[in-house]
């Protein structure tokens, strides 16, 4: 099944928790690990990410613009395609670390390294195997804080389960992540994810 996926179109609705902020994300990955992801608020007005291979840019009302390797290598690994479900395609290696608690509960526990040279965890439920958590150390101004990232609410697309719901704890920051849709091969031109000229 697995396979026969050539793209994935998605809809979804991220909310910012403590601002009560939402944004409307449509995201188109296919692959070759091209991606196009657009986001829309009232806030914000449209902002869109792609990568075509080689250069990852950005266009918001204003501007066009490449982006640092460090922010392309973190959308790669973000935005990776079927990351989870492929995930030998995805890893440079994992180490099974036994049973592990997080958040009150038992879990199978996978120390990864991915293709992008990011290290996290990933915790399975011992019961259906579905992964459910996964969480990652990252650098920010005020030190290193650890993101988790909860999976729920799976459903089945062409035979393949993805989680329509995640939920995300950034030290004092959350966000909810709300799937509307999720579907495999959509009708996509390449053109797509090529970064436009200035208007």
């Amino acid at each position: 099944m697995l396979s026969k996926v050539e793209n994935i179109v998605s809809k979804s609705e991220m909310l910012f928790m403590e601002r009560g902020v939402t944004i409307n994300r449509e995201i188109t990955q296919n692959k070759e690990n091209h991606f196009l992801v657009k986001v829309n608020s009232i806030q914000t007005g449209e902002i869109v990410r792609g990568f075509d291979g080689s250069t990852h840019w950005e266009k918001n009302k204003s501007s066009i613009r490449e982006l640092n390797n460090e922010d392309k290598i973190s959308f790669l690994n973000e935005f990776a395609f079927m990351r989870f479900a492929d995930w030998e395609k995805n890893l440079i290696g994992y180490t099974y670390l036994g049973i592990d608690t997080l958040e009150g509960r038992k879990f199978h526990c996978l120390a990864v390294k991915t293709i992008y040279g990011v290290d996290e965890k990933w915790y399975f439920n011992t019961i259906d195997f579905l992964l459910e958590y996964t969480t990652e150390s990252i650098e920010m101004t005020q030190g290193n804080i650890t993101v988790i990232t909860k999976l729920e609410d799976y459903k089945e697309v062409d035979g393949i389960k993805h989680a329509f719901s995640r939920s995300i704890k950034m030290g004092d920051r959350n966000r909810k992540i709300t799937f509307n849709s999720i579907m495999h091969n959509q009708n996509i031109d390449e053109k797509l994810f090529e970064k436009p000229f200035n208007e």
